[in-house]
């Protein structure tokens, strides 16, 4: 009688340890949320452009999809990473556009993230 409570006790604790354990966020990692926010930022996707976005910057959705709107715009050499022990990620790459009859770059920099329902989401410029 005591092996099977035992079993079932041991059992359960491993399973508790192992889910304890698996608190990786769903999806993708914080640089590759951020990289995937300026795809969509320079297609101009709305719809992926707000699944990418933190709460807090969710009434700027629309203006930062149509903000290379009839540009040309693309990324280009774009690598995002998460720093280590802060919630932002450095980027390095461009976005270019013609802009002004001609091209220009805009320099990818650092960025605000944070982890909402599960999800890493861009929230901005970090701070100098």
């Amino acid at each position: 009688m005591r092996k099977p409570i035992l079993l079932m006790l041991l059992l359960v604790s491993g399973l508790l340890i192992l889910s304890a354990c698996n608190n990786a966020p769903a999806g993708p990692d914080a640089g590759q949320a951020v990289q995937q926010y300026f795809q969509a930022k320079v297609a101009g996707d709305l719809p992926k452009l707000k699944t990418l976005i933190c709460k807090e910057k969710e009434g700027d959705a629309e203006l930062e999809a149509m903000s290379f709107a009839g540009l040309n715009a693309k990324l280009t050499d774009a690598t995002c990473k998460k720093n280590d022990n802060a919630d932002t990620v450095t980027c390095t790459g461009n976005i270019e556009a013609e802009y002004n009859n001609g091209p220009t770059t805009f320099p990818l920099s650092t960025y605000r993230v944070v982890l909402e329902d599960g999800a890493w989401k861009w929230c901005g410029e970090a701070a100098p």
